[in-house]
């Protein structure tokens, strides 16, 4: 009788297994070097992310510090203005800008007249209709009584919107506060922010500090006369003469000082890196070792708004 062998099929089915488990495993450790090798570069390029934002702030610090220096200088040619002009100075191979602006080119929400308002909410986006409402409840926040205007908005209203608070009836205590009031969104105020303070205590802005949108939300402008007018203030900064005469039409305002700064202060490494901050300012009064205080101190993220995304010769002074 004769007998078949199974042993060779059987040598061939477990050969066949143990291939498929060394192709799985194979293919398992490709995953798990390819898996550590992308971990590996993430954490090296967050270390060197934190790197570089940590030397760009410090180099932003460093030129908020030169501006203080610059702003107090007693010669008016060489001091820094405070009018919007862009300095950029180098320092341990980076590029730094600064951006500063009186806060007397501003617009005070605690005296920002109802027509003013209009014109300055119409300005950034909002259509008539809902400009004279946002203003009415504007100023049904900073006046005195409860009597609510007739697009404005008081205590009820509030009440009717579910909030458990009311306008202050008062003056705002800071911009941020105008956040509060019924009708300005979060986009709204991002618009506004950098055009309003409470600081300079007048009707309206001072030309001559103002910047171009702040300009633009004057009653009676006209555009093409801004323009000029702003060119020759960038012309004048940058040639270290006196800055231009204001339009005939905005001189009545000139003339501010509200010894308190706006000031943003970007820096560039040398492989493109940008990180900034804003920094609001008070100039003492006395004769102080340190001649400024700071208010406010925010971190930037820098974006397609970026100080250096003007051209270079905008740059109204270098420094080394």
């Amino acid at each position: 009788m004769t007998f078949l062998s199974l042993r060779p099929f059987a040598n061939s089915r477990q050969g066949g297994v143990a291939l498929v488990l060394v192709l799985w495993i194979v293919v398992l450790l490709t995953i798990m070097a390819s898996s550590f090798s992308l971990s590996i570069r993430r954490n090296t390029e967050l270390v060197r992310n934190a790197k570089d934002q940590a030397q760009a702030l410090a180099l932003a610090e460093g030129g908020l510090h030169y501006a203080m220096m610059m702003l107090s200088l007693s010669d008016p040619m060489q001091r820094w203005r405070a009018d919007g002009a862009i300095y950029e100075m180098y320092l341990a191979g980076a590029r730094i800008r600064v951006q500063l602006y009186d806060d007397s080119g501003k617009f005070d929400i605690n005296h920002t007249e109802e027509d003013q308002w209009h014109l300055l909410l119409e300005r950034v986006g909002l259509e008539t209709e809902e400009a004279v409402g946002v203003t009415d409840a504007i100023l049904d926040w900073v006046d005195s009584d409860s009597f609510r205007r007739l697009n404005g908005a008081e205590e009820e209203e509030y009440e009717e919107e579910g909030l458990d608070y009311g306008p202050r009836n008062g003056p705002f205590r800071s911009i941020e506060e105008l956040q509060l009031v019924l009708g300005v969104s979060a986009k709204l105020y991002a618009v506004l922010e950098p055009l309003i303070t409470v600081n300079s205590k007048q009707p309206a802005p001072d030309p001559s500090k103002a910047s171009k949108e702040a300009l633009l939300s004057l009653p009676g402008v006209d555009e093409a006369i801004i323009e000029e007018y702003l060119a020759a203030r960038a012309e004048s900064a940058l040639n270290k003469t006196l800055p231009p005469p204001v339009p005939a039409i905005l001189a009545q305002n000139s003339g501010g000082n509200s010894s308190i700064y706006s000031v943003r202060v970007e820096a560039r490494l040398a492989d493109g890196y940008t990180s900034g901050l804003m920094a609001t300012l008070t100039q003492e009064q006395t004769d102080s070792e340190v001649p400024f205080g700071i208010i406010d101190w925010q971190t930037l993220v820098v974006a397609s708004e970026s100080l250096f995304a003007r051209s270079g010769d905008e740059a109204a002074g270098q420094s080394h």
